[in-house]
């Protein structure tokens, strides 16, 4: 359901002032929270200023002439139109005219002979008739929202992943996947985990699969290729319109619902017409949040040999980095990193691992299969080397990652900016560093250059960077200057300061949640359970650590606007955790609440020179944004 944009005649009349209080006072909010409408409004305020001005400049003449004869004419209409019948409209009823016919029915009726049965049975029939007239008319005559159809959604769907896209430099694509599954007519599950990395730039694919998984489970991929949709992209509104524009007739519903976490989602349902073959999908059903069309859960019920069975796959987290960014061996072909590429063969089915080790999908171009494990890192060890990490300060800003690679090793990699970082990391992942289960290669900036101008060289190709210095002033600049300007001290310096300081606070909290959310994410709640108790203290003791830190940085963030823009309190949604699943949930929107704050912040006080304004800072969504996040971190760092 989309809502509507306020019409022209209805701008105009709201201008007039010809509009009934409540209709006044709905579209004021509705204003307050649009940008488009209110610019209309702007412009159609303009206009009309425009014209006043031109009429008393040009249009009218410089002495108005005598009125007598003009006069006299008005009369005249006037006396012509007093002398002819007047007509009636049907909507303009006169209430001693509505009055009468009451009294008409209630006589015709002869309701007061009735006995006290019979008025009440009436009674209660005018009640149930008045009542769906009055439901009926505010759906048919509301015109606040319009059905949205499933190819509109998916289309929309596409278009803002596009859009973001084309907000990142060689944009690549993260995800987070748990899958479950369930036999038709069987209480039992599995579930395993996807990690996803997706190239837009080269078509390349990395499929790392994590958790105790079944052939069944497995063959899902063998399922969405025959389908149609893109294994390496499963939750995607491109990979579920290719799959519904290959059948024939379907059937198709949109509706509307809120996620565990309260979001608010809509859900394009498709059922498969009749016969659908072994391995077909029966249904399917894609969830989109409402607020910016990012699918998140994918729904399919397959039909198969024994009876159907049924998948959940649901997105843990996902984000869209910059090539630059994404260690190389993560699309490495000549280590053990692999890939899926659009044009290769599908890969053989993996083969279930007791062990429950990350298995990477490989295009086996030769039949030959994965090689087997040789030294397998354990969770326990996943969770020592991150801690390492946090102790020298390595896991915030995604300087170093720990990836797990296709034989169940991890790989430790990343850019430093110096020798002196180097040796630094190096000395305090010290204590793993023989472990034949770990591989750990950090680089400096000038190594990696070094190396990369020698790739440049060899294939003779260059790039040329242009750069251009913005000019502007932040959009929150009359609002600080108002309020600096009291204080007699320099301006323009506190105003630098100002804004340099809440966008590092910001900028801070992100990171942090960034870390709290890829940390929560990084085993299943059944991979924690069998961790041990030493490690889930460790692995708890740093996520509260980042949920600390994020609290703290956006208290002092609310803090240092409350006293320019006001209102700035500490009120949001209560939270509570009691499992494990609900604490990954909990990072993961933490995380999101962090990234949308430091969007309206760094829009508010970075310099621009368009239409930006700083209206956002003082939405009232965003302030209870921040008591959100604060009251959600809180309830991280009590979580056991």
């Amino acid at each position: 359901m989309v809502p509507n944009h306020i019409e022209d005649e209805d701008l105009i009349s709201f201008l007039d002032g010809e509009i009934a209080a409540d209709l006044q006072a709905e579209m004021q909010t509705h204003l307050e929270s649009c940008w488009h409408c209110r610019s209309r409004l702007s412009g159609v305020e303009r206009s009309i200023e425009n014209f006043l001005q031109l009429r008393q400049e040009v249009l009218l003449p410089a002495e108005l002439p005598p009125s007598a004869p003009a006069l006299e004419l008005f009369r005249k209409r006037l006396t012509t139109h007093q002398a002819l019948s007047p007509s009636h409209s049907l909507l303009k009823v006169k209430i001693s005219d509505i009055r009468q016919l009451y009294r008409r029915i209630l006589n015709s009726l002869n309701i007061a002979n009735y006995s006290l049965k019979r008025q009440l049975l009436l009674a209660r029939v005018v009640a149930v008739v008045v009542l769906t007239s009055i439901v009926a008319g505010v759906i048919l005559f509301s015109g606040r929202f319009n059905t949205v159809s499933a190819r509109e959604l998916l289309e929309r769907s596409i278009n803002a992943q596009a859009e973001q896209l084309s907000d990142v430099d060689q944009p690549v694509l993260h995800q987070r996947i748990q899958i479950r599954r369930q036999v038709n007519g069987s209480d039992e599950t599995s579930s395993l985990t996807w990690e996803i990395w997706n190239d837009t730039v080269t078509s390349r694919a990395k499929l790392t699969s994590y958790g105790n998984q079944p052939a069944e489970t497995s063959g899902l991929r063998e399922m969405l290729r025959a389908n149609g949709m893109n294994e390496s992209r499963p939750i995607s509104a491109t990979s579920y319109k290719s799959w519904t524009d290959s059948l024939k007739a379907k059937t198709e519903e949109v509706s509307n619902g809120k996620t565990a976490e309260g979001l608010d989602v809509l859900t394009v349902n498709t059922t498969a017409p009749e016969p659908v073959p072994v391995g077909g999908f029966l249904q399917a059903g894609l969830s989109v949040r409402a607020s910016d069309f990012h699918p998140i859960e994918l729904r399919l019920r397959v039909k198969t040999a024994d009876g159907n069975e049924e998948f959940d796959l649901i997105e843990n987290n996902f984000e869209i980095v910059s090539l630059k960014d994404v260690n190389p061996q993560i699309f490495d072909e000549d280590s053990t990193a692999k890939t899926l590429t659009a044009g290769n063969p599908a890969p053989a089915s993996p083969s279930a691992s007791p062990s429950a080790s990350p298995e990477e999908v490989v295009a086996d171009t030769n039949g030959t299969g994965t090689q087997p494990n040789v030294a397998t890192a354990t969770a326990e060890t996943e969770v020592e080397v991150l801690d390492l990490l946090h102790k020298v300060g390595a896991d915030i800003t995604e300087q170093i990652s720990v990836t797990r690679t296709a034989d169940g090793r991890l790989l430790v990699g990343g850019l430093v900016e110096n020798d002196r970082r180097k040796l630094e990391i190096l000395q305090a992942l010290a204590p793993i560093a023989n472990n034949p289960a770990i591989k750990i290669k950090v680089q400096t900036i000038a190594e990696a250059t070094l190396a990369l101008q020698k790739q440049n060289q060899q294939s003779g190709t260059g790039t040329i960077d242009r750069v251009e210095v913005q000019k502007g002033t932040i959009p929150a600049d009359s609002d600080l200057r108002a309020y600096f300007s009291k204080s007699g001290d320099d301006v323009d310096a506190e105003i630098r300061r100002f804004s340099s300081s809440v966008i590092n606070r910001s900028q801070s909290a992100v990171f942090q949640a960034s870390a709290l959310n890829r940390l929560a994410n990084r085993f299943t709640s059944e991979q924690l359970k069998t961790l041990d108790a030493a490690a889930r203290v460790k692995w708890l003791t740093l996520l509260k650590g980042y949920a600390s830190a994020v609290r703290r940085e956006t208290a002092a963030l609310r803090g240092e606007l409350e006293p320019v823009f006001g209102g700035m309190s500490a009120a949001g949604e209560g939270v509570s955790i009691a499992s494990d699943d609900e604490l990954i949930r909990s990072a993961g929107k933490l995380y999101g609440l962090a990234v949308a704050a430091d969007r309206v912040v760094r829009s508010a006080f970075t310099l621009s020179n368009g239409n930006v304004s700083v209206s956002a800072v003082r939405n009232q969504q965003f302030r209870q944004n921040l008591g959100t996040i604060e009251k959600l971190a809180a309830a991280i760092e009590r979580a056991h």
